[in-house]
C-alpha cells in the first residue's frame, strides 16, 4: 500500500483486472476522496487491532509539531528581544525557565546569548523523536507488508478469501494464521 512516501490509494479503487493498476493514474479529486476512505479504514484497523507502534507514530507527530511550535515562538521572542526590551516577552521567557537578569547589560546579553543556544534543544528534542521514528519505519520496513504476507498466506494456503475483505475479517484471518503457524511450530517441536 506504501511506495515510498507516497500512499498508493490507487488499489482501494475497483477495477476489473489487476493489471490495469500499472498503468492507472488518480485525480486530485480521487486522490483526495482515497485519502479520506484510507484514513477511515486505518482508524478502523487501528481500533480494532489496538494497533500501540501507529498510536505511538502519531503521539511522535504531536510531539514534533508541539516542540517545533515552541522553538518558533521563543526563538522568535529571544531574537526580537535582541532589538527592543519589551517587558511582556521578559515576562513570559522567565516564564518558561528562562534567566534574563536585569542586574547589568552585560548580564542581559550574556542571557539572551545563553537563551539563544538553550532554544535550540527544542530542536535537538525534535531530532532525538524523529530518529526514533526512522529507527521504528526501518524494523517495520525489514518486516515486510504485512497486509501482503498474510494475503500470500492465505493464498498458499487454499483458503477463499473474496477480494473486497473487510478490515474484521482480515484481522480474524490473521489470528487464524498465527493460530495455525503456532500449532504447526508446536508440532514440530514435538515430532
Amino acid at each position: 500500500m506504501n511506495s515510498g512516501t507516497q500512499l498508493e490509494l490507487k488499489y482501494l479503487v475497483v477495477i476489473p483486472s489487476r493489471l490495469d493498476y500499472g498503468s492507472m493514474v488518480l485525480g486530485e479529486k480521487q486522490r483526495i476522496e482515497l485519502l479520506g476512505l484510507w484514513d477511515t479504514i486505518f482508524e478502523e484497523y487501528n481500533g480494532l487491532e489496538k494497533n500501540y507502534g501507529v498510536i505511538n507514530f502519531v503521539n511522535d507527530r504531536s510531539r514534533i509539531l508541539y516542540f517545533y511550535s515552541l522553538y518558533l515562538q521563543e526563538h522568535a521572542l529571544i531574537k526580537s528581544l535582541l532589538y527592543r526590551t519589551d517587558a511582556n516577552y521578559i515576562a513570559f521567557l522567565r516564564d518558561k525557565g528562562y534567566q534574563l537578569r536585569n542586574t547589568s547589560n552585560a548580564d542581559y546579553w550574556e542571557d539572551l546569548y545563553n537563551a539563544l543556544k538553550r532554544v535550540e534543544n527544542h530542536m535537538t528534542q525534535i531530532e532525538i523523536i524523529k530518529k526514533k521514528m526512522v529507527d521504528v519505519e526501518g524494523e517495520s520496513k525489514n518486516d515486510g507488508n504485512p497486509f501482503d504476507s498474510v494475503m500470500a498466506w492465505i493464498a498458499s494456503n487454499d483458503i477463499r478469501v473474496e477480494e473486497d475483505i473487510t478490515v474484521a475479517r482480515y484481522i480474524k484471518i490473521k489470528e487464524i494464521i498465527r493460530n495455525r503457524i503456532k500449532a504447526k511450530q508446536k508440532q514440530s517441536a514435538l515430532a
